[in-house]
């Protein structure tokens, strides 16, 4: 385990486990494994970190490899050494929507946002986060995210449906009604019956 935990760039822990069985091997063994152990420490230093290029293209092999736990940590080692690079984004991303770390995601996507070269991205980033938000009843936030989406997409159909639904859900019947209003037939992912009654409402 100690020799896979450093080919796939997790120098730390690979030192630690190296440490450990040259406490229980034999004495012609341990002088190679504590070796091994200053090699894997010396390479989690963070002066020593691999270059961000090298980092992308060990986290893609454990993408496909369907290695969560290298991915992860090869996906901190690339976002330190490249703020904003996408394949990191979207492993981080990931991670913290799993565990309903809302701040975090803010955060990571802010970043994010700040480096994509297109308004659909930055839309597409903010439109997770305003999931999130939502899932976690921090409807506050979700308007925010969503309304960041469509500051940077304004034509994006499931950012202006969501967020009409999220101000129907708040009672916000000014953001409501400016939303829907310049919905034309056709452009929304409601129904033509369901669009023409929450204009009336």
């Amino acid at each position: 385990p100690a020799g896979r935990y450093e080919t796939t760039g997790r120098p730390a822990e690979a030192a630690r486990l190296y440490e450990d069985a040259a406490s229980g091997a034999r004495a012609g063994d341990r002088g190679t494994l504590l070796e091994a152990a200053e090699r894997a420490r010396a390479a989690s230093s963070p002066s020593l970190e691999l270059p961000a290029t090298a980092l992308a293209a060990q986290l893609e092999g454990a993408i496909g490899a369907n290695d969560a736990e290298a991915a992860l940590e090869l996906a901190h080692q690339l976002w330190r050494a490249d703020p904003g690079n996408v394949t990191a984004f979207r492993v981080l991303a990931d991670a913290h929507r799993i565990t309903g770390e809302l701040d975090a995601l803010v955060e990571l996507t802010s970043v994010r946002a700040s480096q994509a070269d297109s308004g659909e991205e930055r839309a597409a980033a903010w439109l997770e986060v305003a999931r999130l938000a939502e899932q976690l009843d921090s409807l506050d936030q979700a308007a925010r995210a969503y309304d960041l989406a469509l500051i940077d997409d304004p034509g994006n159909v499931t950012a202006l449906d969501a967020r009409g639904a999220l101000s129907f859900r708040l009672g916000d019947w000014a953001t409501a009604d400016l939303i829907y209003r310049d919905l034309g037939t056709g452009e929304s992912l409601l129904g033509d019956d369901e669009l023409a009654l929450r204009r009336s409402i």
